[in-house]
């Protein structure tokens, strides 16, 4: 059954990789859907096609009054505004504004509307694997301060909806890939180097394992999210079926290049983290099942840096 037609959605982060992909699918379901997106340098290219179909409200999460003319009169808030593409390990490039502020506005307003909240969180939150594959069980403890950002908006939402009766679905997703997407994580950046046939490093050992969900993918679990009402209140791991180690993953691009570059092992860190991510519990509430298997989404990635990475 469709619940979503008809229905009217807001995407925070709406024109950034993961909530244009998003948006353009509620569209097809016939919801009505406002972006509110701060508009980065690129990011408009990721909604060309849906901008004449969209209300888009350029604007920061962090600032309240901003949020609260974007939600008002919403019955679903799907939260993905967070700019991972300028995260990394510096202290400088953490966005805990964003992540704790922004969404703090966002629950807010959620609550006066009375919309559900999606909640994007990550596998981040996990940290090291204590044990694989890892379920929502596993105890949460990031190795990263954007694992840790993540975790506190998960108790924001965990408080909020106790004391105060936000209604939220929580989905972590793995690590994300395909076309559109900004930053240079391990799939695009091994593609893009064999197209030019420069060398392929490998950091933290290349035994690390990684569990990819292509876009699309993720995009299609926020509507199961939405859809089935027995989701609320709950946390999802969503994630790829295949696991891969890094190493077998810059062979795989090789293969799917043709190309001859080499691969180099970079020295001096390792990273044993192991995330093979248990999607069970998704698969029996949601009815999740990922559309995309590794090698075509790797070729849907391959074919959009041919094409000068245009969406």
């Amino acid at each position: 059954m469709n619940r979503i037609s008809g229905r009217s959605v807001l995407v925070t982060g709406g024109a950034g990789f993961l909530g244009s992909n998003i948006a353009r699918l509620l569209l097809s379901e016939g919801a009505e859907v406002t972006l509110l997106d701060n508009c980065g340098p690129g990011q408009e290219k990721n909604i060309l096609d849906i901008i004449g179909r969209v209300v888009l409200i350029r604007g920061d999460i962090t600032d309240e009054d901003t949020v609260k003319k974007a939600a008002r009169g919403k019955e679903v808030i799907v939260h993905a505004a967070f700019p991972v593409i300028q995260c990394n390990r510096s202290l400088e490039n953490q966005y805990i504004a964003t992540g704790t502020v922004g969404l703090f506005n966002i629950l807010k307003a959620a609550l006066e509307q009375q919309a559900l909240v999606i909640y994007v969180s990550s596998i981040s939150v996990y940290g090291k694997q204590l044990y694989t594959p890892i379920d929502e069980n596993h105890p949460v403890d990031p190795s990263l301060v954007y694992g840790a950002t993540k975790l506190a908006g998960e108790f924001y939402c965990r408080v909020m909806a106790r004391e105060y009766g936000l209604k939220n679905v929580t989905l972590r997703y793995s690590d994300l890939y395909g076309p559109g997407l900004g930053r240079s994580n391990a799939p695009v950046a091994f593609l893009e180097r064999a197209l030019s046939g420069l060398p392929l490093l490998v950091r933290g050992g290349g035994k690390q394992v990684r569990s990819y969900l292509f876009v699309t993918d993720a995009a299609q679990a926020v509507l199961q999210a939405i859809e089935n009402p027995a989701a609320q209140g709950m946390v999802f791991n969503v994630g790829g079926d295949e696991t891969i180690t890094i190493m077998d993953l810059a062979l795989k691009a090789k293969e799917i290049t043709g190309s001859n570059s080499e691969i180099i092992s970079e020295e001096g860190w390792v990273d044993e983290r192991e995330y093979r991510i248990d999607s069970t519990l998704a698969r029996s509430i949601l009815g999740f099942c990922p559309g995309v298997d590794l090698n075509t989404g790797l070729g849907k990635t391959l074919a959009w840096l041919k094409g000068g990475r245009q969406a």
